[in-house]
């Protein structure tokens, strides 16, 4: 049976690379979204972590209001720092810390903005990521459909040699294991190279 299903491979071989590009591109769509997309969200997840190394508890007032420069709290005494690390056991450091929001002009008078952390753009890549997904699907579900329809009278044939039901629908499971495999496994590394590629030229932009 394996020689029927090596045969197959073999014997049809433009079919089979058409039929391993469209798992390939498949795969690759679905790969690098979803490389991308948690690409960013490590890279500001690493950021945020950056900024509070070091610190086991913040305290800090009540937020007054929420606004498009995040919460606004008032201040709290300075004396509270040493009130903290002398009252309070296991606290060896105690610092003060100002964070406000301010706002940058351009000489043209209008805000100068950055556009920060990119939470709509990752949530608009994660739902492509699921677009992706139905789509790669839907590409690599119908090629094979095709294929199969287009082998019906090679699959009758086989049947008329001797070989059951149960070995021919084997031997084409086995040649759709056999190029998805591969193929899914090239569809990655195209993908993640993709990814990284676009991520390299969204940092020098």
């Amino acid at each position: 049976m394996w020689k029927v299903v090596l045969r197959g491979l073999t014997s049809h071989k433009l079919r089979m690379a058409l039929t391993a590009l469209a798992v390939v591109l498949g795969v690759a769509f679905v790969a690098g979204t979803f490389v991308l997309t948690d690409t960013i969200n490590r890279t500001f997840t690493d950021l945020f972590d950056q900024t509070t190394k070091g610190v086991d508890v913040a305290v800090r007032n009540k937020a007054t209001f929420t606004g498009s420069g995040g919460q606004q709290r008032a201040p709290i005494p300075a004396a509270l720092a040493g009130q903290l690390k002398q009252k309070v056991p296991g606290v060896l450091e105690a610092e003060g810390n100002v964070i406000g929001y301010a706002q940058f002009v351009g000489k043209n008078g209008r805000p100068v903005t950055t556009g920060g952390a990119p939470t709509l753009g990752t949530s608009l890549l994660l739902a492509f990521a699921f677009v992706a997904l139905f789509v790669g699907s839907f590409i690599i579900v119908n090629t094979f459909s095709i294929i199969l329809a287009q082998r019906s009278r090679e699959l009758a044939l086989l049947r008329c040699l001797g070989l059951s039901r149960r070995q021919v629908l084997t031997s084409v499971l086995a040649e759709a294991f056999i190029v998805g495999l591969l193929a899914t496994v090239v569809g990655i590394g195209i993908g993640v190279l993709v990814a990284i590629g676009s991520g390299c030229s969204s940092a020098w932009s």
